[in-house]
């Protein structure tokens, strides 16, 4: 509760609201039934890793980035192409995230 960790695996969506981050930082593990990882959340900076088995996503939900730009999101370095609108990352298409692998968000305030 304490992430705000949601999903939706049916609609490939995670979702993490931190209640509270120190100096703009968090990092928690998520556990679902394909795959788990953390996230790392740093000024200007989200990562999601996978650490075990794998992810679909096509949307993750941070409704606390409202009010930034994300500048660019990447899978282990490969640039993908997104929306973000109303605190939500739609990626143009579903990416299989697989163990030991990043998907990275860098963001700035406006």
């Amino acid at each position: 509760a304490f992430s705000g960790f949601e999903f939706d695996m049916v609609q490939h969506t995670l979702g993490f609201n931190p209640v509270r981050m120190e100096e703009g930082r968090f990092r928690c593990f998520w556990s679902l039934d394909a795959g788990w990882g953390q996230i790392n959340i740093g000024p200007g900076r989200i990562d999601l890793s996978v650490l075990y088995g794998s992810v679909t996503l096509h949307t993750l939900r941070l409704p606390f980035l409202d009010g930034h730009d994300i500048r660019n999101v990447n899978l282990d370095g490969r640039e993908l192409e997104f929306t973000f609108e109303d605190g939500a990352l739609q990626l143009e298409s579903e990416v299989d995230i697989q163990a030991e692998s990043i998907l990275r968000i860098n963001s700035v305030p406006r």
